[in-house]
């Protein structure tokens, strides 16, 4: 059947959106898509366009990609288009020339996978905020425990950090001075770490950095960054350093690099202990 003999229906368009209303992942989402955008418009193939963090990436359902496609992407990206999912954009179909009701009903769908996209992303944004301190914009301790579950034993580096002093700021100047310290310090010490590395807020004065490392001495380098940052702004901060072991739990880790940093405030603060 031609796109000109074919003629969709309203009630296959609602099949279509119930199926992406439904959806609740972006994989999900972009299989209703790219399913309704072949039922309605009788095409072989349909893909999705989308950007990523590499470059352009493509989806595609019905036949193979077509080497111009490859090439488009390849042109646009440096390298070849991946088959993976991300933010979708743009819907592309092969064919001859669609009929008005078909671009219309095309467009109805376009509108509805827009608005689940959106939806999708709300969501995301909302899950990000919830594992996120409103103060410092780090995230805490939910999602720490995550990502202490991920602990490679001899590579994953606990640094637990804690602000010298930090209760008597509070006592005389108030809690709003602490808080304004609270957020120059993240973001000092946001800075002095590497790309991959993280930081979370545990508690009131308490950070904890995450790092994959190759050897304690590593480790111990970029803490006394992390020292370093601190007196750049005029405070100072005490750094315990643990090394996950294997067969350790990871609360073990912690402790251990709770123990390191108490070790560091008796030596007199303003430096880092390894353990």
């Amino acid at each position: 059947m031609s796109n000109e003999d074919r003629e969709p229906n309203p009630e296959t368009l609602l099949r279509h959106t119930i199926a992406m209303t439904a959806a609740d992942d972006y994989d999900d989402l972009l299989d209703a898509a790219l399913r309704a955008v072949t039922d309605v418009s009788g095409a072989r193939t349909a893909l999705a366009l989308t950007p990523g963090r590499r470059g352009v990436r493509v989806r595609t359902l019905g036949a193979p990609l077509t080497e111009p496609v490859r090439d488009l992407g390849e042109g646009l990206t440096g390298e070849r288009c991946r088959l993976t999912v991300g933010r979708h954009t743009l819907v592309v179909l092969d064919g001859e020339d669609l009929p008005d009701r078909t671009r219309s009903l095309l467009g109805l769908v376009a509108t509805q996978a827009s608005a689940c996209l959106g939806r999708l992303e709300t969501l995301a944004r909302l899950r990000e905020e919830a594992g996120s301190d409103p103060l410092t914009g780090l995230r805490h301790s939910g999602p720490f425990g995550e990502r202490l579950a991920e602990a490679r034993p001899g590579h994953t580096a606990l640094l637990a950090i804690d602000i010298d002093k930090f209760k008597s700021i509070n006592d005389r100047y108030g809690h709003q001075a602490g808080d304004a310290v609270l957020v120059e310090l993240a973001g000092a010490l946001k800075s002095a770490l590497r790309h991959d590395d993280e930081l979370y807020r545990v508690g009131g004065d308490e950070f904890v950095a995450v790092l994959e490392v190759q050897s304690p001495e590593e480790a111990a380098g970029i803490a006394e960054r992390l020292v370093e940052a601190a007196r750049l702004i005029g405070r100072t901060v005490s750094v315990g350093v643990a090394i996950t072991r294997p067969g350790e739990e990871p609360a073990s880790t912690l402790r251990r690099a709770d123990t390191a940093l108490y070790s560091a405030k008796r030596s007199g603060r303003d430096g880092l202990r390894v353990t």
